[in-house]
């Protein structure tokens, strides 16, 4: 199946519908919903980077050095 399908270019799935459900050319499976080992990576990644920015923002704001926006 190829991986450049998007949801909003499938069909409307019908209320109902057995799971998985058959499309006329396409065939959606558990699998397709599951990130891969790299995208799984930066997913990690990406949330370990922003949970350090987090908690330096916490910091900041513990010891009352947060700027206002302006």
């Amino acid at each position: 199946m190829p991986s450049n399908i998007f949801v909003a270019d499938l069909p409307q799935i019908p209320l109902g519908a057995p799971s998985p459900t058959v499309f006329p050319r396409y065939f959606i499976d558990i699998g397709d919903a599951v990130a891969g080992p790299q995208v799984m990576g930066f997913i990690t990644q990406r949330i370990g980077e922003k949970k350090r920015f987090v908690a330096e923002i916490i910091e900041e704001a513990y010891h009352d050095r947060l700027k206002a926006f302006r």
